[in-house]
């Protein structure tokens, strides 16, 4: 089950599955996608993405 915190605070409808570079914060591939169509920054600290990674939650132990 997809708790809360594993939601994207944008759309709160996707698992987060992106990372940003170089600020390390994280939305879903839809959210950051989309937003980079028009924008290239951050939705939350406006610094310059440069890159986004693919995230995966590391697994609990």
């Amino acid at each position: 089950p997809t708790s809360e915190e594993d939601l994207c605070p944008i759309c709160y409808a996707h698992p987060i599955s992106a990372i940003f570079r170089p600020c390390s914060h994280k939305s879903c591939k839809a959210c950051i996608n989309q937003h980079l169509m028009n924008n290239k920054d951050c939705f939350f600290c406006k610094a310059t993405i440069t890159g986004v990674d693919d995230f995966t939650k590391p697994a609990s132990s």
